[in-house]
């Protein structure tokens, strides 16, 4: 499996990012990220983590304080039958984890939503989203994300259409470092 070998982090750690995430008060977190980086990071926070990858894991999810429930849309590397990475592996999705769905919808119509990352170009994701923006009709809530290098049109189709906010952030400067700031900044404030 070539694509595991290039995929894997295992000889990374965590970062100044992964860190103070770990310290805001969350307990679901959505990721396209395939790695071990972020259960790592809330473990050794002394959090315990569910990792969910298939549909039939979502009723055992946790609801404790200390327990984060991180679902991880495409796959985890040490479940190499979950990966999504195939043009037909994508088209599939929509079928194959129904459930996820209806969770990944759910908690984007009640919660404000932090994009970490987001590349702007899973279309994917940007199908779920622009069906819930359809049936919210202008009733969805704000969601605030950390880009970068993005175009002037999909900045404004966020601000505008999306309902996310940017929040400024160099793209010059240490991304994991900029990122670590903003969650010690939310960590203060209660969020």
């Amino acid at each position: 499996m070539r694509y595991c070998e290039k995929l894997d982090t295992s000889k990374v750690s965590p970062s100044a990012a992964h860190r103070a995430l770990a310290q805001l008060p969350v307990s679901l977190i959505f990721t396209a990220n395939y790695d071990d980086l972020l259960k790592e990071t809330f473990e050794r926070a002394g959090k315990r983590v569910n990792i969910v990858t298939r549909d039939s894991y979502i009723p055992f999810m946790g609801r404790g304080e200390d327990e984060v429930n991180i679902i991880k849309l495409y796959g985890d590397l040490r479940q190499p039958d979950t990966l999504v990475l195939a043009r037909q592996q994508f088209e599939a999705y929509l079928g194959d984890r129904p459930q996820t769905i209806k969770l990944l919808e759910t908690e984007l119509a009640r919660s404000t939503a932090l994009y970490i990352g987001w590349s702007h170009s899973d279309p994917f994701f940007s199908l779920i989203l622009g069906q819930l923006l359809d049936r919210m009709q202008g009733f969805e809530r704000r969601g605030y994300a950390t880009l970068f290098n993005l175009t002037q049109s999909q900045a404004q189709d966020l601000e505008e259409r999306k309902k996310i906010r940017l929040l400024s952030l160099s793209p010059e400067r240490d991304e994991a470092a900029q990122l670590a700031v903003l969650f010690e900044l939310l960590s203060k404030v209660g969020c």
